[in-house]
């Protein structure tokens, strides 16, 4: 027996039942339903329900992100389903950490925030680190800060944002406080 959950979330994802599109970076419309976008982001909210007069996405019914489709299915899968079935891909988890913070997703933020500490390697831990430090998730940062203090050289050699690090001048300063 299916549940609820699941049967309405097979129906909204039905094109028929689409009444906008969320157009990618790399110019794929991806089409999404307002009710579920906007009971679950104040942002998307205003943006898709306010007067015609003042918002082009409510007008046209398209709203334009700069992220390539794979990210924005992401966020439709989990705005759909409550699921992400992504692991490791450090780069669309810190797109889609963007994300939830500029539409106010905060269910998505802690989501992605526990996948990037569970991803953390030498190889990508500046791009979290950079990621958390933006978004002001001093327990995140404090976490990659306590990964880099074990790993120091290996980060410094296998990141190749660790140069990135050098120019945030605050967070530079944060790490050698912390270690």
């Amino acid at each position: 027996v299916k549940s609820i959950e699941l049967l309405i979330s097979q129906e909204l994802l039905d094109q028929n039942l689409t009444d906008f599109n969320i157009k990618t970076s790399d110019g794929v419309l991806v089409p999404c339903n307002k009710f579920v976008f906007s009971v679950q982001s104040p942002v998307f909210k205003k943006m898709l329900w306010s007067p015609d007069c003042c918002w082009k996405e409510s007008r046209e019914n398209v709203v334009e992100l700069p992220y390539e489709a794979a990210v924005v299915k992401l966020l439709v899968q989990f705005l759909y389903k409550g699921t992400l079935e992504v692991e490791y891909d450090m780069e669309r988890l810190a797109n889609l950490l963007q994300i939830s913070h500029m539409y106010e997703l905060f269910d998505l933020s802690k989501l992605v925030s526990e996948r990037i500490l569970r991803a953390l390697s030498p190889s990508n831990l500046c791009l979290a680190l950079l990621s958390f430090y933006r978004f002001e998730s001093e327990s995140y940062v404090k976490s990659c800060i306590e990964f880099l203090d074990l790993h120091l050289m290996q980060v410094a050699m296998q990141d190749p944002c660790w140069s990135q690090v050098h120019h945030e001048q605050n967070l530079y300063r944060m790490i050698h406080s912390a270690t």
